[in-house]
């Protein structure tokens, strides 16, 4: 037992420590792309700061996620965290009604905006390589943001 109460405050000092260091910038660039929910109550913002790719999240105009940095730190290969230009975005917006075969609810509605963003990062040997190139979905509904890269 104390082996599982170790590891949850272990994750728990790991996750506070991920969410202070992500966010160190406070401030968003004023040429960021702006997704709004359906409803509109939702705004996140997306921007690449000194090639580094963030994104914050604010409801009724109050931040709920901070600007927080989007990458990965990889062992023993070149990291996908930095060094990124903006190649293009676009957006897209969903609405459908589907009825589930069992549950609650006779029916559900998946209804969102979209934001899909594409980053190249250059190569690190010019003679050989090619730029890494990353691309991540955001989807914003009126209760929530998802991401993907």
């Amino acid at each position: 037992m104390k082996t599982n109460l170790f590891k949850s405050l272990l994750m728990m000092m790991t996750l506070v420590c991920i969410i202070a260091c992500n966010s160190r910038n406070k401030e968003m660039p004023s040429d960021a792309v702006v997704l709004k929910s359906p409803d509109g109550q939702l705004v996140m913002k997306f921007a690449v700061n000194d090639g580094v790719p963030y994104y914050s999240l604010d409801r009724e105009g109050k931040p709920v996620v901070l600007p927080s940095r989007l990458g990965f730190e990889l062992i023993g290969r070149d990291g996908l965290a930095s060094d990124f230009t903006l190649v293009s975005t676009d957006t897209t917006s969903f609405d459908e009604t589907w009825q589930p075969v069992w549950g609650e609810e006779a029916e559900i509605r998946n209804h969102y905006n979209e934001l899909f963003v594409t980053l190249q990062q250059p190569a690190k040997d010019k003679e050989k390589g090619k730029p890494t190139v990353m691309q991540v979905r955001f989807r914003l509904y009126d209760d929530g943001l998802g991401f993907r890269y």
